[in-house]
């Protein structure tokens, strides 16, 4: 939190409790303690926009990543297919300064990482995400547990099929079908799109969404 604020809205003298809280729990690197948590595969990600007086206003995207560990000082993820407008790849690289938010819904745990990303289409690291086309790697400067006592508790069912994997071949986005976006896919897409059973019309893939929402 800003200085400014920290100490109107928690009831704490000024600097005291912000203080204590940076000393205590905020380090520059990773501890052995805070490293299972990289294992989680849900990560709220962030990027905060540095004013000129150098207070943080954080932008939120939320992306479903499996983050590695490289060492104490550095983490990395890959960037899959998506939509094509690569917001978030955009945002680091017009700002490479980031928060990320590593959240264990099961135990509850929180851990808040803060770095520079670089983001990169030739590291040797894609060859460890299968179809990923970047792959992002943060150099930390700050690293600190959140209090979790407002993370609600939530069971893992199974992971998502579009996920990516080394394994099996990922499942056409439902999306890509829709006629009116053809003109917009790449040739692979297109072909996947024959392959998949053809385009399908909006009205369509809108029948299919809200039977999808309903069935759950």
């Amino acid at each position: 939190m800003d200085p400014s604020i920290a100490p109107c809205r928690s009831g704490s003298t000024r600097g005291g409790l912000l203080t204590m809280s940076k000393n205590a729990w905020c380090f520059p690197a990773f501890r052995p303690s805070t490293r299972r948590l990289l294992k989680v595969e849900i990560c709220s990600f962030s990027r905060p926009l540095i004013t000129r007086a150098g207070r943080l206003c954080p932008t939120r995207e939320v992306i479903q990543v499996l983050s590695a560990f490289l060492n104490e000082k550095t983490v990395a993820f890959p960037c899959y297919d998506g939509n094509g407008m690569f917001y978030s790849m955009g945002n680091l690289m017009g700002n490479s300064q980031v928060g990320m938010l590593f959240i264990d819904f099961e135990k509850p745990h929180r851990l808040r990482l803060q770095g520079i990303a670089t983001v990169a289409d030739d590291d040797p690291l894609l060859q460890d995400y299968a179809e990923a086309q970047l792959v992002v790697r943060v150099s930390i400067t700050q690293v600190f547990r959140n209090c979790p006592r407002y993370v609600h508790r939530y069971a893992k069912i199974k992971p998502s099929e579009y996920v990516p994997r080394s394994t099996c071949e990922t499942p056409l986005a439902p999306w890509k079908r829709v006629d009116d976006v053809q003109a917009a896919l790449s040739a692979k897409d297109r072909a996947r799109v024959e392959q998949e059973g053809g385009v399908i019309s909006r009205a369509e893939y809108e029948k299919y969404m809200a039977q999808l929402n309903s069935s759950k």
